[in-house]
């Protein structure tokens, strides 16, 4: 019994400094030593709790298609949050923490079909306040179509091309409130 309580304590040692690292050392964290702070009890795993709403940071590279893609595979989509301040400190603290050199991370929002108006991607589709953009975008990058947040900026959010792989932000969204245009 003693040796089997060690080799549990021992799993659990080691994946909570995978956690720190890797995606998969979050989901061992998870699903062996079930450590999930109280705070994020409302969020399904791997989504974090932030100002009431659920997020998930990821590590991984992708482009902004495959990166909702794989947002909508957890459950959620690209994250379109109600304050964008709020996530964009959020990245910064999280960036802190694993001491992240690259500061774009894809989130939910895109440039219209009519070529001029940036909108949000959940089902309100509610346009993009101009005073989150970085100063001269998204002018400047015509063809840049997609939204990102830059964690090195004052204002949060920057446009580049949807083909261009970054880390992204994923939101959960309860089951009636996930409307994705």
């Amino acid at each position: 019994m003693r040796r089997t309580v060690f080799v549990f304590f021992i799993i659990c040692f080691i994946s909570l400094c995978l956690s720190k690292h890797t995606d998969v050392g979050d989901i061992v964290n998870q699903m062996i030593c079930n450590n999930k702070p109280s705070d994020e009890e409302s969020c399904p795993f791997p989504f974090s709790s932030v100002r009431q709403e659920c997020f998930y940071l990821s590590r991984v590279l992708r482009n902004w298609t495959e990166a909702r893609h794989y947002c909508r595979k957890l459950g959620g989509d690209l994250a379109t949050p109600t304050n964008p301040f709020v996530l964009y400190t959020y990245v910064v603290e999280q960036d802190a923490i694993i001491d992240e050199v690259d500061k774009h991370v894809w989130i939910g929002g895109k440039k219209s079909l009519d070529g001029v108006t940036w909108k949000w991607t959940n089902m309100e589709a509610t346009v993009i306040d101009g005073g989150l953009w970085h100063p001269e975008l998204p002018d400047a990058r015509p063809d840049a179509d997609c939204v990102y947040i830059h964690s090195g900026n004052a204002r949060p959010l920057a446009n580049f091309p949807c083909s261009d792989a970054y880390r992204f932000m994923c939101q959960y969204y309860a089951p009636t409130q996930h409307n994705i245009v």
